[in-house]
């Protein structure tokens, strides 16, 4: 029938290879269309994978970034408040004599209470210039202990490396800069008054030390004036 139909109108058979064609094309466009889409869904599972693991490896770096940052965090070496002027007056006079210059004898109550403020503030937030300034005894032993070929004693609550030269003349200038000099004059010292009075009072710590420990260091050696 479909061939009579074909004999009384040719046009027939072209219109039905073009449906037909038709109907193949929509049905490629169809398969491209699914193809994409399970490219694009592909392609951004991956994307997503690959973005949870870079979140995942950020996250690790970040929590060990802050073990590093918390291990010299506010207080590592304790925390101070203005009433341990005194407890911590070795350490206090030889900050004022290498990072200010200063001679300690020369400086009045009111400065003086000012300037360990300064001292305070860089003991509680770990920025001294140099260890020594945290516990000067204890650095005084290590030093010894190294010069005697003796073993280091152990520092449980970690050190500080020291700092550079550059590094530490950087902090010494922040310092003067941020300290409000005196209305009324600070003799600023030389090198050799520097080390002069450092001796002197290197001198009267371990006297202060052998007197606690119940020793007669007496006087012999001892320059009090």
């Amino acid at each position: 029938m479909r061939a009579a139909l074909v004999d009384l109108d040719p046009s027939l058979e072209k219109t039905e290879t073009v449906a037909s064609l038709r109907v193949d094309s929509e049905t490629s466009d169809s398969d491209s269309d699914r193809d994409r889409k399970r490219r694009k869904h592909s392609s951004s599972s991956r994307r997503s994978k690959k973005d949870r693991k870079d979140r995942k490896k950020d996250k690790k770096k970040s929590k060990k970034e802050k073990k590093s940052h918390s291990s010299k965090a506010y207080g590592t070496y304790g925390v101070l408040n203005p009433s341990d002027m005194w407890n911590k007056e070795s350490e206090f006079q030889a900050w004022l004599m290498e990072v200010k210059h200063l001679n300690p004898e020369t400086i009045p109550q009111n400065k003086m209470k000012e300037h360990f403020i300064g001292f305070m503030e860089d003991f509680n937030t770990v920025t001294m210039p140099h260890e020594k300034f945290y516990n000067l005894t204890k650095w005084e032993d290590r030093q010894r202990a190294i010069r005697m070929g003796e073993p280091i004693p152990e520092d449980k609550q970690g050190s500080v490396n020291l700092m550079n030269d550059e590094e530490q003349l950087r902090m010494t200038q922040r310092d003067r800069r941020r300290t409000n000099l005196s209305s009324q004059p600070q003799i600023l010292m030389t090198q050799s008054q520097l080390q002069e009075l450092r001796k002197v009072s290197h001198e009267r710590v371990e006297a202060d030390r052998l007197r606690k420990l119940g020793l007669d260091a007496g006087r012999k050696g001892v320059r009090y004036e």
